[in-house]
């Protein structure tokens, strides 16, 4: 295989659910005679997606969809439902502003300090995972990075038995991103050690 082939063979991947990516507007979706929505491509992606007149943000999205132009570029989330074989894959202007204002709502519990509850999933070699039980990121999981584990000095001591899988703990919110595959991460640390 050429150079050439490999970086062809490379280039050209499958969209992916929760990717946030931005799409150039392909061709209109017509249904029934009405312009329903957009049909957006994507660089190095072999599949499109549509964005629905129900997934466009603001208050006027069927003038918004109107003004839509061949070749503009939309930022979106990427939904996909169904089987690997023939999954349907949607654009989301509405998931993706949501997810952001989660975003913003995390950096506002980040700097207050806010104290959330949560149950601890797994434990890896990079830290232990938890599931949020309240706040604006309620059922997203983000992970107490072992470095934070530590903070202070004040090491694991009596905790370790709270951070065993499936037990409640308190929670701080260090941060939150939204990595280059579209997934939110939010690092974490225990109330007790952050405080």
């Amino acid at each position: 295989m050429t150079t050439e082939n490999t970086n062809t063979a490379t280039a050209v991947q499958s969209l992916v659910d929760g990717e946030i990516l931005i799409g150039t507007v392909h061709r209109p979706f017509i249904d029934q005679d009405k312009l329903r929505g957009a049909i957006l491509s994507f660089p190095g992606r072999k599949e499109t997606a549509l964005l629905h007149i129900k997934q466009i943000k603001g208050t006027e999205p069927e003038k918004r969809l109107a003004s839509f132009r061949l070749g503009e570029e939309v930022e979106v989330k990427i939904l996909v439902h169904g089987s690997a074989g023939a999954p349907k894959i949607w654009a989301s202007e509405i998931a993706l502003a949501a997810e952001r204002s989660v975003l913003d709502e995390l950096a506002a519990a980040a700097e207050a300090k806010t104290t959330f509850r949560g149950r601890t999933v797994n434990i890896s070699k990079f830290g232990i995972f938890v599931d949020l039980m309240e706040g604006p990121a309620k059922g997203q999981r983000g992970l107490i990075h072992n470095s934070n584990l530590y903070q202070k000095g004040a090491g694991l001591g009596g905790l370790s038995q709270s951070l065993q899988p499936n037990n409640d703990v308190a929670l701080h919110i260090l941060g939150a991103k939204i990595d280059s595959a579209g997934t939110m991460r939010i690092d974490l640390a225990l109330a007790e050690l952050s405080a």
